[in-house]
């Protein structure tokens, strides 16, 4: 059984942003197809996108 692996808190800051690093950690364990499957079917939705939408990304 494998260790699963949770992104980093919401709260780290990386560069100043907020959240920044938790979207990392998310993108990075999705393209290992090592993603949490409870954080599979809102990747990229819901707080992620607004977050994007807000920085302009």
């Amino acid at each position: 059984m494998e260790a699963i692996i949770y992104p980093r808190s919401p709260r780290e800051q990386m560069a100043g942003w907020m959240h920044l690093p938790r979207y990392v950690d998310k993108i990075r364990l999705h393209l290992a197809e090592k993603l949490h499957p409870d954080y599979q079917p809102n990747f990229g939705k819901g707080f992620d996108e607004w977050w994007l939408k807000a920085v302009g990304v």
